[in-house]
């Protein structure tokens, strides 16, 4: 019962107080100086189109220096270059400044130029994209965090490992209620001299052990290379030998 309640509460309503506890934080504690921007950036939005832009505003939605380069194959048949590009919440759509065009057809080449002008134009990318702060992914509801994850096995942003294991947490870290319930089961059946004090610490200690190795596998998944669901899955496992361990030589 209480696996199901925690995988519910995991999928459901986890995103929503996190984003609650986010806010705050990135708005009160994360030092905004360094989150405001965010540079050199590159992105594959599918398997023919790529992005790169010098640097983004994240707190005005603005990009400098876009670039976006389409393709056929591995010929670039199209190079579009804009100034300025910014975020139109309204029209729910980009707005470049003084850009141009370049089609591309074999030697052929074409150039259309805005110099001073404005134009909108669709691209799948929104300004939540380029967000500099590790938690924004937390916030995500966990069904739109789903298809985030198919998006970027096209994309290659380079935030495929934290997506990963954000979604795995969220499945699979309510067997870690099992798996402490079960140590403390054990370690409740065994009866010391002194009451249940040593025990009592020894589950303590056990429950610090188990959150430390959950911080360092998100470590190695995220900074590390290390497989998002070995990350996610391996504490839980260690632990759940460990209770069945216990179980199995506590008095019956």
């Amino acid at each position: 019962m209480i696996f199901i309640i925690n995988l519910a509460a995991n999928i459901y309503l986890l995103p929503h107080t996190n984003q609650i506890m986010n806010n705050f934080v990135n708005k009160y504690v994360n030092d905004k100086t360094d989150f405001s921007t965010k540079t050199n950036i590159h992105m594959r939005l599918d398997s023919s189109t790529y992005i790169n832009m010098e640097s983004f505003d994240i707190k005005n939605n603005v990009g400098y220096k876009f670039n976006l380069d389409n393709f056929k194959g591995d010929v670039l048949y199209k190079k579009l270059v804009a100034d300025v590009i910014k975020w139109d919440s309204l029209k729910r759509k980009w707005e470049l400044s003084s850009y141009s065009i370049r089609y591309i057809d074999g030697l052929n080449e074409k150039m259309v130029y805005g110099l001073g002008q404005k134009k909108d134009t669709i691209l799948d990318m929104r300004p939540d994209d380029f967000s500099a702060y590790a938690n924004v992914y937390q916030n995500i509801p966990t069904f739109d965090l789903i298809q985030k994850v198919k998006k970027e096995r096209v994309r290659g942003s380079g935030v495929m490992s934290d997506l990963q294991f954000e979604q795995y947490k969220r499945f699979l870290h309510p067997l870690s209620a099992f798996v402490l319930t079960l140590i403390g089961v054990a370690l409740s059946s065994r009866k010391v001299r002194g009451g249940v004090g040593l025990p009592l610490g020894i589950g303590i200690f056990l429950s610090f052990i188990y959150i430390v190795l959950n911080q360092f596998a998100q470590m190695f998944a995220t900074k590390g290379g290390f497989s998002p669901l070995l990350a996610v899955i391996f504490p839980s496992l260690l632990f759940g030998v460990l209770g069945i361990y216990l179980l199995y030589k506590a008095p019956k």
